[in-house]
């Protein structure tokens, strides 16, 4: 009864995905639900396989009242989900299989007896899964279930833990719709699809034979008990000596061995016979005592065994995934190092306007965030809550709070200057001159100001780059789970976009982000890792954010100009020269033809107020040749 009360509630923790354990002393469990789901029941030693526990029977989402007898369709039906392959037994992970046949008189037919016993010990454990409209799924990663039954996953996203995420932990890849560790994983080594032999590891991304074992003719083999390659690749054993034992052919195999087919193997730690002959333990498993199992310091958890003390996705226990920006340190998820927990997100603060320096300093304003200060870039100046150039700015010119009156206009110099004109695409606005078509806040004409996000190209609003339109929102349609290939084709739960096309794994050399497939050693959105994005003066290269412009370059606009000469971004962004000036060493200066008088660029043969040199006034107003006139 009390196994049966016991089965009942961990059905219940099940279908919440609640972290109790299921054994009959009920430990609590430290991963998010996959012991509440590979413990989900205690099913009969005589029932088949893939008899639901306790008399459950084809009942979609119904369970059964323990008091009552009754159905409660808001329970969910526990059901044994199949085991994950195993490496065929014949393979030769040690070589001890000798191509199907034995040597002259060899002990091929020399099996142990207790075989029986020794395959129970190699075989997988039980995983349990639910009951959804009759079909058996893993709700810890099925997109159709995530979680429960009939809780889909959007477009993008992939479902670990029973939660639904749209980018992979640090470390894995996104494969056959699951985040997978390519660096440990023989069905994804070092990439997707990449599928290992089943007598090699995947170890750093690449299929290689087990410790202690060579490869000899493209297969791994111990030759310390291998009869073909004894001692070394093929030195087979044969006649009076037809077993191999420690590296040398001998008559009959030493006290504490078994002969499995030539082999002399200690099947209580032998992988390839483990407990009995022919008994293979699963890639990635150790052979104890006759029992396959993890390697100190793993654990097993869906079938692979792992390290929960660095594994993102089973951290400090199975199904405990960590989430998106965060690592796997010491059993627990945390923020990488660098990085501090700001509101439950991982920020940097050396550059979060939100958390400048420490949590909640946020940078007001234009003010952005440098080093962990709120400021503005050199070559601005903080007016209030404002970064703005004071050379050019009519509102604050030469010093804040200083504007120009009327129609005169802030000269570049941090003088303001009556009748002036701009040069070029240069217009008058608000007392200053800008590029109207270039400048997001003057963009085609003056007050016209672009929504977050657009930039303005020729004097209109649009996406930057290569990004499309989509319903008033710049979307990246190559990654875009929603927009995959052109704006409105989502794509199918369980699926991402890459390269504008809708797929179940993400490409060797990529990463899943936001629902699709990036490259985060070029992508300045996700610039080596998902969310870490590059300023808008930035490019990603080689996963680092850097200036998109060289030396003694300025982006500006969305191009690199020379500030020390460009007019129209005189020493700093949409510093304007007027048509008496010209940029020279990143000031805008006057005309060689003209004469600079506090600032002013006048023309002293013809200037009234400085006839023949500055501040010579001529009472007439008459100014010819520098000389005044009657």
């Amino acid at each position: 009864m009390l196994r049966k009360a016991l089965l009942v509630a961990c059905v219940a923790a099940f279908a919440t995905f609640a972290s109790a354990g299921c054994s009959d002393d009920a430990p609590p469990a430290a991963d998010k639900g996959a012991d509440a789901r590979d413990a989900a029941t205690d099913t009969p030693a005589d029932a088949p396989p893939d008899a639901p526990p306790d008399g459950g029977g084809d009942q979609g989402d119904q369970g059964t009242d323990v008091a009552t007898g009754e159905a409660t369709p808001d329970a969910a039906v526990p059901c044994t989900l199949p085991p994950p392959p195993t490496p065929d037994a014949g393979a030769a992970l040690d070589g001890s299989a000798l191509d199907g046949s034995a040597l002259d008189g060899g002990a091929a037919d020399a099996t142990s007896t207790d075989a029986t016993a020794a395959a129970d010990a190699s075989t997988p454990p039980t995983r349990m899964g639910i009951v959804c409209n009759g079909t058996c799924v893993d709700p810890l990663v099925d997109t159709s279930n995530c979680g429960g039954c009939g809780k889909a996953c959007g477009p993008g996203e992939t479902c670990l833990g029973g939660t639904c995420l749209s980018s992979c932990p640090p470390g894995t890849s996104f494969c056959d719709g699951r985040c997978i560790n390519t660096q440990t994983d023989p069905s994804n080594c070092g990439g997707c699809g990449t599928q290992c032999a089943a007598d090699k590891i995947c170890s750093a991304g690449s299929c290689q034979c087990a410790s202690g074992q060579i490869a000899c003719g493209g297969v791994c083999v111990d030759t310390q008990t291998n009869p073909q390659h004894c001692g070394g690749c093929t030195q087979p054993c044969s006649g009076g000596t037809p077993v191999c034992a420690g590296g040398t052919c001998q008559a009959t195999c030493p006290s504490g061995t078994t002969d499995c087919s030539g082999a002399c193997v200690d099947t209580q730690t032998d992988t390839a016979n483990c407990g009995g002959c022919g008994n293979p333990c699963a890639p990635g498993q150790t052979c104890s005592g006759g029992v396959c199992g993890c390697a100190s310091g793993q654990t097993g958890c869906s079938g692979a065994c792992v390290d929960t003390q660095t594994d993102a996705t089973n951290c400090g226990g199975c199904g405990n995934v960590c989430a998106s920006g965060r690592v796997c340190s010491a059993g627990a998820c945390v923020c990488p190092v660098g990085q501090l927990e700001c509101n439950g997100a991982c920020v940097d603060p050396l550059t979060d306007n939100a958390n400048c320096g420490t949590c909640g300093t946020a940078c007001m304003g234009s003010l952005s965030c440098t080093n962990g200060s709120c400021g503005c870039p050199q070559t601005l100046t903080a007016c209030g809550t404002s970064c703005t150039n004071i050379n050019s700015d009519p509102k604050n010119c030469g010093a804040c709070g200083t504007a120009c009156s009327g129609g005169d206009i802030c000269n570049g110099q941090g003088v303001c200057e009556p009748g002036a004109k701009c040069l070029g695409n240069g217009q008058i606005c608000n007392g200053g001159c800008t590029d109207v078509k270039k400048d997001p806040q003057n963009c085609g004409t003056c007050g016209v100001v672009c929504a977050a996000g657009l930039v303005c190209n020729g004097g209109s609003c649009g996406c930057p780059g290569a990004l499309s339109d989509c319903s008033g929102s710049c979307v990246d349609t190559t990654v875009s789970p929603s927009h995959c290939g052109a704006c409105g084709t989502p794509c199918m739960p369980g699926e991402v976009c890459s390269a504008g096309i809708c797929v179940t794994s993400c490409p060797t050399g990529t990463s899943l982000c936001a629902g699709g497939c990036v490259d985060t050693q070029t992508s300045r959105a996700h610039c080596g890792g998902c969310g870490q994005a590059c300023a808008a003066d930035q490019v990603c290269q080689a996963g680092t954010c850097i200036a998109a412009c060289g030396t003694g370059s300025l982006y500006c606009f969305g191009g690199c100009v020379n500030p020390m000469v460009n007019p129209h971004n005189c020493g700093t962004c949409g510093t304007v020269c007027t048509n008496a000036q010209k940029c020279e060493n990143g000031t805008c200066g006057c005309l060689p033809s003209l004469t600079d008088c506090a600032g002013l660029c006048v023309n002293t043969k013809t200037n009234a107020r400085h006839c023949g040199g500055c501040n010579q006034p001529c009472s007439s107003g008459n100014c010819q040749a520098g000389v005044c006139q009657p």
